[in-house]
């Protein structure tokens, strides 16, 4: 479907001028989905909502929840490219949302917060980033050494919980969520929309890839790949990281 035959879809059901994510959705905003978790968590927010599916999804779309507004179901060919373009579309001449820096946290000067992450598509022959209209949230008694990049949210927010250290070099994604106490040392990257729990060491050079979710009190050792979701707290190796025995805690 071309953007203006979309946009006068959307105009259909009324004004609908934002976009938010599934994980948190708005009224009066359009959002996508990729599964039916995504549709029933949008569905139980009872929020007014446009929500672009994938029109060849096989995927049940459910009755309506009782007490919510009419489900507003668009399908769509290329779902995540759609919704990009549209996002794009409706938010030109918007500004992100403003960083909210905790009044006790530490950042290193050279440190970066709020990069735009790495969400492209291809349209043509150009590659096209989504406008990232999130932002950061660094909490109290975090420290952020030099040369550290962290991106802001696609449309929510990039989190640092309370009395995290982040070291020199280090790269945090889009999305991300660093845990209170969690220690990133020199080098370490985390890929978009991963999470990282409490009480956790992240090793020099270590690669956590995008979306992977790590429990609390998890060692990661110098130079490993995290590849996949880690629920079991210990300590991990290698490449892809495997779990080799417990840990203490000390470092």
């Amino acid at each position: 479907m071309k953007l203006t035959k979309l946009l006068d879809k959307i105009s259909e059901y009324g004004v609908y001028p934002y976009t938010c994510s599934a994980d948190n959705p708005e009224n009066h905003c359009i959002t996508y989905a990729t599964s039916e978790k995504y549709l029933n968590k949008i569905e139980e927010s009872k929020k007014d909502i446009i929500i672009l599916v994938a029109r060849d999804e096989t995927y049940r779309i459910g009755d309506p929840i009782e007490g919510s507004f009419e489900s507003k179901i668009i399908r769509v060919d290329n779902v995540k490219k759609t919704f990009i373009l549209l996002h794009n579309y409706l938010n030109r001449f918007e500004d992100p949302e403003r960083h909210d820096i905790y009044p006790m946290a530490r950042i290193h000067p050279k440190a970066h917060i709020g990069a735009d992450g790495m969400r492209y598509i291809r349209e043509g022959d150009a590659l096209i980033n989504m406008k990232h209209m999130g932002n950061v949230v660094v909490k109290d008694y975090t420290e952020i050494g030099p040369f550290s990049t962290v991106a802001r949210a696609t449309l929510d927010s990039t989190i640092i919980e309370d009395h995290a250290r982040i070291g020199h070099g280090v790269y945090i994604g889009h999305n991300c969520r660093v845990g209170e106490r969690t220690v990133i040392v020199d080098g370490a990257i985390m890929g978009g929309s991963s999470e990282v729990g409490n009480d956790c060491w992240l090793g020099l050079n270590c690669t956590v890839r995008n979306g992977v979710k790590i429990c609390d009190n998890v060692f990661i050792a110098m130079g490993a790949l995290v590849s996949k979701n880690i629920d079991k707290p210990g300590m991990y190796v290698g490449s892809p990281a495997k779990r080799i025995g417990g840990w203490d805690g000390s470092w």
